[in-house]
């Protein structure tokens, strides 16, 4: 009788201890992390929810920075309307977008980036979903970013654009269409001296 309580007590912690790791580590959030509320403009603090630490609450600021990470949830839209912002970990929900919502223009001086210092997971869809290229691009500042998913990876373009960390690398889990589609543009280079971008 005894061994059977002990077994029955036995599974019990063990499954409390599988829904306190599954609840806390998998979803990963901690205090400062965003994730979006309703379809909308990035730099509009109601598009923005933000976990206090213990449940999400309606935003009054904006994702940028290299230490918060940010998800899209399914069926939100998140208009990229600022031209350089900062996360540390991305991830779009399937059902989820961001994009610029406007083709590039002539020399690309309207091209929208996300720094990532962390990694990205596209189940959703980032930048265009068309023939036309649309304005919003990747600059990979972490040292080792890693892009991957199941979604649409469709930036303009990808580079390193900060001497935060001196070296920079990134790999590709997706397929990633770069679609800035100037004679004279570069999709994918370093365009920070005095730094390596693997």
């Amino acid at each position: 009788m005894k061994s059977n309580h002990r077994a029955v007590v036995s599974q019990t912690l063990a499954a409390l201890v599988f829904l306190f790791f599954f609840c806390f580590q998998v979803k990963g959030q901690v205090a400062g992390d965003y994730r979006s509320r309703v379809s909308g403009l990035w730099n509009t603090a109601n598009t923005w929810e933000y976990f206090d630490g213990t449940s999400w609450a309606t935003s009054t600021t904006v994702p940028n920075s290299s230490t918060a990470s940010v998800t899209v949830l399914n069926g939100h839209t998140i208009t990229k309307d600022v031209s350089t912002t900062s996360v540390k970990d991305l991830t779009i929900d399937a059902g989820g977008k961001i994009y610029g919502n406007a083709a590039i223009a002539t020399g690309g001086g309207n091209i929208t980036y996300i720094d990532l210092f962390g990694n990205m997971i596209c189940n959703g869809t980032y930048g265009s979903t068309g023939t036309n290229a649309d304005i919003a691009a990747l600059n990979i500042e972490g040292t080792a970013c890693v892009i991957s998913g199941s979604g649409t990876c469709a930036p303009c373009r990808i580079r390193k654009d900060k001497n935060t960390n001196s070296n920079s690398s990134v790999t590709f889990n997706i397929n990633t269409y770069l679609t800035f589609a100037e004679a004279s543009a570069t999709d994918i280079y370093n365009n920070k001296d005095a730094t390596t971008f693997n």
